[in-house]
């Protein structure tokens, strides 16, 4: 019987001016799908692929929301929530958590452990660098 990891995600990135599309694209990597010939890609893959994910772009250009990032997908053989969570915080690294106003991402192990990841911005620190982390909450 195969295993299967659920995740369910969403980042709201800030921002004014331009849009960030194709630099978010980057930082989250190459969507992988069962019948490509190249599997090289940041993503998490199961067996059949990679997670998923969609950007949105405000079309209000006056508006401080300027992206929102769904992230999704259904991972075959594959139980490592501890790597997604890795792949999280790289991708919030990438885009740089001070534009980042929301940030939370399920993953759920079929049979197994539930954890919710959300980013919590701490404060400035004395170099006027933002201090973050992300927390995790697991349900059994």
């Amino acid at each position: 019987m195969s295993v299967w990891t659920h995740v369910n995600g969403s980042v709201r990135v800030d921002g004014f001016l331009y849009s960030r599309e194709n630099e978010i694209k980057k930082a989250l990597g190459k969507i992988v799908n069962y019948d490509d010939d190249d599997w090289d890609t940041d993503l998490p893959c199961g067996s059949e692929g990679s997670l998923k994910y969609t950007v949105w772009t405000n079309p209000d250009e006056s508006h401080i929301a300027k992206h929102t990032i769904n992230i999704f997908g259904d991972l075959r053989d594959y139980n490592d929530s501890e790597s997604i969570k890795e792949w999280f915080e790289s991708v919030i690294k990438k885009l740089n958590p001070f534009s980042i106003r929301d940030a939370v991402l399920t993953v759920d192990v079929e049979f197994g452990e539930m954890f919710v990841y959300v980013l919590k911005k701490k404060e400035l620190n004395n170099e006027d660098e933002l201090d973050w982390e992300i927390i995790a909450f697991n349900y059994k």
